[in-house]
């Protein structure tokens, strides 16, 4: 067991990674996951501008994002993973399968699952799907030289692996906080009782988080405590880590800060 943080790049294959965690149906982390999302997107305006930060070649979390969502960004640190973004974007028939995770999602949704209405939210998804770009999360700005700000930034099993301690973590998360527009919302979803996870035999470290560094998290970095919200989920841990949290809250505008 090497650890893949420093070449993360040569070692992190798209395509074993979808093999791995999501050929199957969907499975508890991802429906908590979803229900967590759907829970929070009701708090929040319609007609968003929306990224989600580091996506990797998963889509699922734009399923969920779609309908309240006027404009998609994604971005990821591998270039790899912006292609398999893109085939799926542009319907190339070897793209990823992500029919049983709408699926899932209307029915989370309340919303009938019909082959009408997947393939209504499969339009939806390409149509509102606008920008795939690089990102770097240890940069203060992480988008290099876009500094366009967001109402809503998703992040999902992320910061955590990107920081190799607390402190490093708190940066990160001050990093991506630079691209949530001031009463925006900032919401992820951390990997927790852990040092790290496996995709198939390759292990990748990240920092063992618990709740109140989650909450320092936002608290240090410019985010309405009253907004803050969490739920944690236990996890079978044949990945090499046993829980999921999933957090959001609110950053505050100019006038809340005064």
């Amino acid at each position: 067991m090497t650890n893949t943080k420093i070449n993360y790049l040569d070692d992190f294959d798209p395509a074993e990674y979808l093999d791995d965690y999501f050929i199957v149906e969907p499975e508890i982390e991802d429906v908590f996951a979803t229900q967590f999302m759907i829970k929070a997107l009701k708090n929040m305006p319609s007609n968003l501008l929306t990224l989600d930060f580091s996506s990797g070649p998963t889509l699922y979390v734009e399923a969920t994002l779609a309908p309240q969502s006027r404009e998609i960004h994604m971005c990821d640190y591998v270039p790899a993973s912006l292609d398999v973004l893109r085939s799926w974007v542009d319907d190339s028939p070897e793209a990823f399968n992500w029919t049983p995770y709408i699926k899932m999602i209307l029915k989370e949704e309340g919303e009938a699952i019909t082959p009408n209405t997947v393939a209504q939210r499969i339009a939806e998804m390409r149509r509102k799907i606008t920008n795939l770009m690089r990102c770097n999360a240890l940069l203060e700005n992480p988008l290099g030289d876009n500094r366009i700000q967001y109402d809503l930034v998703v992040t999902q099993s992320v910061t955590e692996s990107v920081a190799s301690n607390l402190s490093e973590w708190i940066q990160v998360m001050r990093n991506i906080s630079t691209l949530v527009s001031p009463g925006g919302w900032l919401l992820i979803g951390v990997t927790t009782d852990t040092q790290g996870y496996y995709v198939k035999e390759k292990f990748f470290s990240c920092v063992d988080l618990t709740n109140e560094d989650i909450r320092r998290g936002y608290m240090e970095n410019g985010y309405d405590s009253d907004s803050f919200y969490l739920e944690t989920i236990s996890s079978p841990g044949e990945r090499g880590y046993s829980g999921i949290t999933c957090a959001v809250a609110r950053k505050f505008s100019h006038r809340s800060k005064e």
